[in-house]
């Protein structure tokens, strides 16, 4: 648990740099008493504190070096852009999008250098890929003029503004295997909508690589409504199937748990997690995959937990920005919450494994209640009915799809095949999300929430996690316990 209580100090380290030191305070408290099984001697656990402690600090100075999103605001009259593309690219039958590196920019008749990362939409031709040099037309939207809504999204993704581009070229293509792996990623989503029709395909094209640009704005809106939106982001689910999927292949063959074959999931992990394009849940996710193949290696069993936290910590050291991501904090809470949930559970029987999936679906929920509240303003009460319900489908959906893909590359009828039947699967998780989405309970807008308001969200999604986690019951009957002896204490008469 030691390694747990390290990610977890310098997560806090990072966020106490933005100033949440009043609910991290309760930190070491919690950590206190979570350290009485391997520290039972008070000066062995002050020492541990101390080291954690020593931790933290690492990570407010290292949050303090996060350079502030370079401004735009003061550029008048841009009117011409040219960079480099920084992400993966993603289109639908009119535009395609990617996040560009300004590397200067024409206002007027004058040319200057330019600084930031601005995403942009322009016409789907001509295709443009990782690592190009483009050049734009178009009017330049800094973030700070962007409407309040979208102002948000850019700020969170670390973008300084939006570009609408009349227009595009290449200046000089990109080069590098990324190019070629996230390219790739495109190629399936394609393949994707062009082999199931409509938004089903276009929702395959999501749940296999992420790519859900082309879906319609009501399509959206239902999945934003039912927060099921998560389900065509690439994340922690889409890698542990494939490792599932890997490791089950290997059973039969004899290979589990030989060394070549596990290097060999671990390089399938990171070679999907490029492909879908390495944005932060799925590298988490990766690592996390990574640490948790790795641990029969050196002869221990995998903890999931420490292995949720600590790829999370090793990301934050080298990235602290991560933590204002909304992506990357509504997968560490998810990860973090379902790990703790499955630590030391066993499934005996369908009855178990149901109550499992039950569990894991208001876990998830619950965990990132207080960052959905905060974010967006809103709960959405039919997200944990609906993910029991649609993720078997998704589960399904997403292998058969994925598998489908690929075997079109080199057998298309087969794929097409494949690739239908996963288009009914998708034609069923979009039905009951738009018929959960028209439910009048199916989101709760919650008023704007002062810091008492905050606290009592944060202390009550965090109590809810802590009792459906064995580990978490045994950590509140010690808080219960050291507070029954404090209490004891106090009443002794002084003679």
């Amino acid at each position: 648990m030691i390694g747990v209580w390290a990610g977890l100090f310098l997560v806090a380290g990072v966020m106490a740099s933005g100033g949440w030191w009043p609910v991290l305070s309760l930190v070491p408290v919690v950590a206190w008493l979570g350290l009485r099984g391997a520290f039972p001697a008070t000066r062995a656990r002050a020492v541990a504190m101390l080291g954690l402690a020593g931790i933290a600090a690492v990570g407010v100075v290292r949050a303090e070096t996060v350079t502030p999103l370079a401004s735009l605001a003061t550029v008048p009259g841009i009117d011409r852009i040219e960079g480099r593309v920084v992400s993966p690219v993603q289109s639908d039958l009119q535009y395609q999008r990617f996040d560009v590196e300004i590397g200067r920019y024409r206002s007027g008749e004058d040319w200057s250098s330019g600084d930031g990362v601005v995403r942009v939409i322009v016409p789907r031709s001509p295709a443009v890929g990782y690592g190009d040099v483009v050049g734009l037309t178009g009017d330049l939207v800094p973030v700070e003029d962007a409407e309040q809504g979208y102002r948000g999204y850019l700020r969170q993704q670390g973008l300084s503004g939006s570009v609408f581009g009349r227009s595009v070229w290449v200046e000089r293509p990109g080069t590098g295997p990324l190019r070629e792996l996230y390219g790739f990623g495109s190629v399936l989503a394609e393949r994707l909508r062009r082999a199931v029709p409509g938004e089903a395909g276009i929702l395959l094209g999501g749940l296999v690589v992420g790519d859900d640009s082309a879906l319609s704005r009501e399509t959206t809106d239902d999945f934003r409504r039912t927060g099921m939106s998560h389900i065509t982001a690439v994340s922690g689910s889409n890698l542990a199937l494939v490792v599932v999927l890997l490791m089950a292949v290997g059973g039969p063959i004899g290979l589990r748990r030989h060394i070549l074959w596990l290097v060999a999931v671990v390089l399938a992990v990171w070679l999907y997690a490029a492909v879908t394009g390495l944005e932060p849940p799925v590298v988490r996710a990766a690592l996390m995959a990574t640490l948790a193949l790795a641990a029969p290696l050196f002869g221990r069993r995998p903890d999931y937990l420490a292995a949720a936290v600590l790829s999370a910590a090793g990301m934050l050291l080298v990235d602290p920005a991560l933590i204002g991501r909304i992506g990357f904090q509504l997968s560490l809470s998810a990860s973090v919450a379902l790990a703790a949930l499955a630590a030391g559970t066993s499934i005996v029987g369908p009855g178990s494994g149901f109550r499992l999936v039950v569990n894991g679906a208001i876990v998830a929920q619950v965990a990132t209640l207080p960052i959905v509240v905060f974010t967006f303003g809103s709960v959405p009460l039919v997200s944990a009915p609906l993910n029991v319900v649609v993720g078997p489908l998704v589960a399904i959906a997403f292998p058969v799809a994925f598998a489908g893909s690929l075997l079109g590359i080199v057998s298309p009828a087969a794929g097409g095949a494949l690739m239908t039947v996963a288009g009914g699967f998708g034609q069923a998780i979009l039905a009951l999300t738009g018929a959960a989405a028209d439910l009048p309970v199916a989101s709760v807008i919650v008023p704007e929430l002062a810091a008492t308001g905050k606290a009592l969200v944060l202390l009550l999604a965090t109590g809810t996690v802590l009792l459906l986690s064995r580990d978490g019951r045994r950590w509140l009957g010690r808080l219960v316990d050291t507070a029954a002896r404090a209490t004891r204490w106090r009443s002794v008469p002084v003679r």
